[in-house]
């Protein structure tokens, strides 16, 4: 890698310091320079400061360049394969250091505890958090990948317009001050007689200040053709930083919840109880059911369960229930006993009296706790639906907040309820 910046391309004299150096004058008319000769027989002149100068055709402009390119090719390979280290290939290796060490982080925080298996496996269940599967593999295959490092060449400078006629336009240069030319029939004593139309000359800036603007169009030029180049590279920093990205967020995460006795993410949370109890919840945020036309409002709730923990194995306590006190609804009693009338647990993996391995079954054993976090809000949520369920009471004693869908939507605003969160109970 080129760790040192080559000499700067401004630096590089270009065609114009020739012109300087040897005070010619000339013009750039049609993106071809012309030059300014004294004493000539030339169809086209100049005149200026009482005296008159024939114009010469010279060379195209664009051509001019590319022999610019051409001759300072070394310098000019040398500079965009700095600009490619700088960019993107040092990016890459660094990128590529952070990984190595994210994961042998990430491989120092795994362990078979149960309040791990509860924050990482549980909770990216309920969260339908796939994406942080497999992470450490996605990083072990970016770790052990490699790419081929290239370097772009003169060739890949593609000029399709001359830099010099795209800052200047039409212009003269003479004694070391630059003009434009501005077509004009009105008598003027300094102008240019160009193929039948007669220029005006407006002085724009000193000679020294369009060298420095078009040597920074050169190099403008040259580490935009570096970055197309490295567009490549570009897709191989993406797709790292994506899996450094989600990594590290996932270490944070982990490292944020370890040791400790109780964690909330998102909705989802977890306590430690005692020595072998824990307790996972989830917390319900305000609904809002519509049953027979009507629309009735329900505050947030706190919903869990209780597991029991042996070394790798634990047991499920009992089903989940209403944890923050006092709680109107049908399917709710005053104990906080949500009723699940005839659920079929087991279609959904759920066993009270079984014993389940989350060392062995890690997966599944997850999918079962998030499940039974999911009945629960379901119940609640849903659970009117025909008659599905038979409650505790009926919605006689819930206060109507709705009779109609628009009413319900303007109560929802009000009060912050996404639309989603109207649950048709009919």
């Amino acid at each position: 890698m080129i760790n040192t910046l080559p000499r700067g391309i401004e630096s590089v004299p270009t065609f114009l310091s020739f012109f300087e150096l040897n005070n010619i004058p000339f013009a750039i008319v049609e993106d071809r320079i012309h030059t300014v000769e004294k004493n000539t027989d030339s169809k086209d002149s100049l005149h200026y400061n009482f005296k008159k100068y024939g114009i010469e055709q010279s060379e195209e402009v664009l051509v001019l360049e590319k022999e610019f390119l051409e001759k300072n090719k070394e310098l000019i390979e040398n500079y965009m394969a700095w600009y490619i280290d700088k960019n993107f290939l040092s990016k890459i290796n660094d990128s590529r250091a952070r990984l190595h060490n994210l994961k042998e982080s990430y491989e120092k925080i795994q362990d078979n505890s149960v309040e791990r298996f509860i924050v990482v496996d549980v909770f990216n269940k309920f969260n339908n958090r796939e994406i942080e599967k497999n992470l450490d593999n996605k990083a072990e295959e970016i770790l052990n990948s490699s790419f081929v490092r290239s370097y772009p060449r003169i060739s890949d400078i593609q000029l399709k317009y001359s830099l010099l006629g795209y800052v200047l336009g039409n212009a003269l240069v003479m004694d070391h001050r630059v003009y434009d030319l501005e077509i004009n029939s009105d008598q003027n004593a300094d102008c240019l007689f160009f193929r039948k139309h007669k220029f005006n000359l407006q002085f724009k800036s000193p000679l020294i200040n369009l060298k420095q603007t078009y040597s920074g169009l050169i190099k403008k030029a040259v580490e935009e053709s570096a970055l197309s180049f490295g567009q490549s590279f570009s897709e191989v920093l993406s797709s790292q930083k994506k899996v450094l990205d989600s990594l590290e967020g996932l270490v944070n995460r982990e490292n944020s919840f370890k040791n400790n006795n109780r964690a909330e993410d998102h909705n989802i949370g977890f306590e430690k109880m005692n020595n072998n109890i824990y307790g996972i919840y989830m917390n319900l945020s305000p609904f809002l059911v519509k049953k027979k036309e009507n629309y009735y409002h329900f505050e947030k709730a706190k919903i869990g369960f209780a597991i029991k923990v042996d070394g790798t194995t634990f047991r499920i306590n009992d089903a989940p229930r209403i944890l923050d006190g006092y709680y109107v609804h049908p399917f709710v009693n005053v104990t906080g006993y949500i009723c699940f009338g005839k659920t079929d647990w087991e279609s959904i993996g759920v066993n009270f009296t079984r014993e389940y391995d989350f060392y062995r079954s890690r997966d599944a054993s997850a999918e079962t706790l998030a499940n039974i976090l999911r009945r629960g809000e379901m119940n609640l949520t849903r659970g009117h639906f025909g008659k599905m369920v038979n409650g505790f009471s009926d919605f006689s004693n819930i206060p109507i907040i709705a009779r109609s869908r628009y009413e319900a939507l303007n109560y929802a605003r009000r009060n912050s309820i996404p639309e989603w969160r109207i649950y048709n109970n009919d």
